[in-house]
């Protein structure tokens, strides 16, 4: 082969990979573009109305086993997304043990199954006055959550008055304790 050729067919080969780099930067720029990025569930503004909803409640010895639904309770009420199948609810449980003493704490089991969840609840002693199961994850939608656990703490009128994403800490404790004794004043 002669230089020539052999030169001819290596930049035959550097424009081919040119071509291919550029087009493939373009096709990521595209994709990746944010009008084509699925925008994450809407984020609840704090004070903000909850979005309607029903759920059937959890037939459980010493909770209420009627549906509810987003009516205002005419009092504060922590209401608290949360799964059998996730670790960082559990974490959280000694902090809603804590909260169950100042506020009711009313439960939403997302993406998951009455039995598993009447397992968990009867396994974990967890304080709820009811759970709500939301299977197929539509009030979760509408609440905007992003992941379990994630919990809202309404006033008396049914509006958002504290968000947290994740599973709560003595800091979120000592938050919610402030907001619901700046409530009661």
């Amino acid at each position: 082969m002669s230089k020539r050729h052999t030169s001819s067919r290596v930049i035959v080969v550097f424009i081919i990979l040119g071509v291919v780099l550029v087009v493939s930067a373009l096709l990521a720029r595209v994709l990746i573009s944010p009008q084509n990025l699925t925008e994450p569930p809407k984020v609840m503004v704090l004070t903000e109305k909850t979005p309607a909803f029903s759920l059937d409640a959890l037939p459980l010895a010493g909770h209420d086993s009627v549906a509810w639904a987003s009516e205002p309770f005419n009092k504060p009420v922590l209401v608290n997304f949360m799964a059998s199948w996730c670790a960082p609810c559990v974490a959280e449980l000694p902090f809603l043990r804590t909260l169950s003493a100042h506020v009711p704490i009313y439960g939403v089991a997302y993406a998951d199954t009455a039995e598993a969840m009447t397992a968990w609840l009867t396994r974990h002693e967890v304080t709820y006055v009811t759970v709500g199961l939301d299977q197929q994850g539509r009030t979760a939608v509408a609440w905007g959550l992003r992941g379990v656990p994630e919990s809202f703490l309404l006033d008396a009128s049914g509006a958002i008055i504290f968000h947290h994403r994740g599973p709560l800490t003595s800091a979120n404790v000592a938050e919610i304790e402030a907001l619901l004794k700046a409530m009661s004043s």
